[in-house]
């Protein structure tokens, strides 16, 4: 699929699914990035008024993966696995104990992932690992694992608003509250995959993006993703390292009897790395009304999977972790986006 290059010519908002009232204490959040989906309904609306789609007509438009991108240093950012570790000095790579003999509570998994390392680590927070990271994260190269967080791709910004009386039009008293923005610094942007069917999306252009619909100039642009092969040989063992939010097809983690996800035949579950889960909520473009709150595993997590057919290629892995693993109506929106990992690579 062609790539999209999306660079912010201004502050950016991206509010969280919190809910938010007005008043002075009142600070509204808002995320490094973006839910796909909020990428997705940008260039949907933009064809819309530029390419004069029909607004029903939805299913033409799908992106896939949405990447953090500098120009100048020649790298592109992943979600850093949740089973990659780090104490204030040193990145660690996972080992495994058996689940039984060390959880007191039961668990969907024969075992558990911890730092291997016998130092108080844990996994970095709203961190990202360069594509020069991938392979000494595969093959356990600890010191060759570049870690990179919030501040060293955006300077973080707020500004004040206050809500207008309608029947004054003054200031509505205790309605001050205060936005988070987000600056990202220069040669950074994203790259977004995307799928187009019966149009064009133009070359280049400006899109408005997030909330208070800043701007942002867009252009085509090429990109070779370092996982892309395909046809390479999945193995009996692989990593699904997910890179955007997902939707799980049962419940998973944070129930009373924790169930292990639905998967394939010919797949078993051996452990799983999950951050705390996501409310991703949304707006229907079709129905006109905002989309019920839905819980999603967030980017970063990753499942360790046995496969009883190691001639089975990557692109096969992911196309039938696809089928059945996710809720594939929310793929179309950049949602369940997934690398399958050999362990063998």
């Amino acid at each position: 699929m062609p790539y999209l290059k999306i660079t912010p010519k201004d502050n950016l908002f991206f509010r969280s699914a919190a809910p938010f009232t007005m008043s002075e204490t009142s600070w509204v959040n808002s995320a490094l990035l973006p839910n796909p989906s909020v990428i997705w309904g940008a260039m949907f609306s933009h064809l819309v008024t530029e390419q004069g789609i029909d607004k029903s007509q939805t299913g033409r438009l799908k992106i896939g993966r949405v990447l953090l991108h500098n120009d100048e240093q020649h790298i592109t950012l992943f979600p850093a696995p949740k089973d990659l570790f780090a104490d204030a000095d040193y990145v660690y790579t996972e080992t495994y104990v058996k689940a039984q003999e060390h959880s007191s509570t039961p668990v969907a998994v024969p075992w558990l992932t911890v730092p291997d390392t016998n130092n108080m680590a844990e996994p970095p927070e709203d961190a990202f690992i360069d594509d020069y990271s991938l392979l000494p994260y595969i093959r356990k190269i600890n010191e060759d694992i570049a870690v990179y967080h919030a501040e060293d791709l955006a300077v973080a910004d707020y500004k004040v608003g206050i809500k207008r009386d309608k029947a004054t039009h003054t200031a509505a008293k205790s309605h001050l509250y205060r936005t988070d923005l987000t600056q990202f610094f220069r040669h950074w942007h994203l790259l977004v995959e995307y799928q187009l069917s019966g149009y064009e999306f133009p070359q280049s252009g400006t899109i408005r993006l997030g909330g208070e619909t800043r701007l942002a100039d867009y252009e085509q642009t090429g990109y070779s993703h370092p996982l892309e092969d395909k046809d390479v040989p999945g193995g009996d063992k692989l990593k699904v390292l997910f890179t955007a939010p997902a939707f799980l097809n049962v419940p998973y983690f944070g129930t009373d009897k924790p169930h292990a996800p639905e998967l394939p035949d010919g797949y078993t579950l051996q452990a799983a790395s999950i951050g705390k889960l996501l409310p991703i909520g949304g707006w229907d473009m079709k129905a006109g009304r905002p989309k019920p709150l839905k819980k999603a595993v967030p980017p970063g997590s990753v499942l360790v999977l046995e496969n009883s057919s190691n001639t089975k290629s990557m692109g096969q892995i992911k196309n039938e972790l696809l089928d059945k693993l996710v809720d594939t109506s929310a793929t179309k929106l950049g949602f369940n986006q997934m690398e399958i990992i050999p362990l063998k690579y």
